[in-house]
């Protein structure tokens, strides 16, 4: 019961943060030009679709309740946000 409902917190996240990449794509974000830098913008676009796919297969892993499909997309989930918030935090700080 508990991992169902850490799974439908990491789908909201999963599906906010790929859409909020993807809109954003083409603004300032976090103080970032993306006009500027055609290389951190396809970065954030590449990221937002992968969000959402992960998002995806965390939904279709809790409709079939396969634990282990479960567990491997939290675990990827968790993996690819921090590498994402590591990438992006060190252009902020960067610039």
């Amino acid at each position: 019961m508990i991992i169902d409902i850490l799974v439908l917190i990491m789908i909201f996240i999963s599906f906010f943060m790929g859409s909020y990449l993807l809109t954003h794509a083409n603004q300032t974000l976090f103080g970032l030009d993306l006009s500027q830098d055609s290389g951190l913008k396809r970065f954030v676009q590449i990221s937002g679709i992968i969000f959402l796919i992960l998002g995806l297969m965390a939904v279709i892993a809790l409709s079939i309740n396969s634990t282990i499909l479960i567990i491997v997309s939290l675990i990827l989930m968790v993996i690819f946000a921090s590498t994402t918030q590591a990438v992006l935090v060190f252009k902020v700080t960067k610039r």
